[in-house]
């Protein structure tokens, strides 16, 4: 469940990469190499902390969530066209992943009204909500960005 959801974000996530710097070869190099080492030491740190703790489990996750905003904004910075065509959408979907994380990894609304929400709007439904609201308008922003490498305007800055 939250190990596809995580997929589906990274992949997105790591094909944007090249398309967002498609102008930078040079930062798009850079930034594909660490998201690769990020994703990989991730899966390393997951797959060696116990289950039993959580709270180091959700920093790991937290950790390499905040070094992917890095090079997001970083392109939202640079990017004149790029923020044209996706600014709104894309910082939607940066609040909506972040919403999420903090959602579900402090457990609320529940964590508040324990056993009023074990049926409807419990961290976990309303965390997959805000993925898929992430997912959606990354997807929307990926698409106008493919599109814009396309076009003169994009690397005419």
């Amino acid at each position: 469940d939250q190990s596809a959801c995580l997929a589906l974000v990274v992949v997105g996530y790591v094909s944007g990469i090249p398309m967002g710097f498609h102008c930078y070869p040079e930062l798009r190099q850079a930034y594909a190499w660490v998201a690769m080492i990020v994703c990989i030491l991730t899966s390393i740190a997951l797959a060696l902390i116990p289950k039993t703790h959580s709270t180091l489990i959700s920093a790991v996750i937290l950790a390499g969530a905040f070094v992917a905003v890095v090079p997001a904004a970083h392109w939202l910075l640079l990017s004149t066209a790029g923020r044209r065509a996706t600014g709104g959408s894309f910082c939607f979907a940066i609040v909506c992943a972040c919403v999420a994380c903090l959602v579900f990894f402090k457990m609320f609304p529940e964590c508040y009204a324990p056993g009023r929400f074990d049926l409807f709007g419990n961290s976990h439904q309303l965390w997959h909500v805000l993925i898929f609201l992430t997912i959606v308008k990354y997807g929307d922003c990926l698409t106008a960005v493919y599109s814009l490498t396309a076009t003169t305007e994009y690397c005419t800055e």
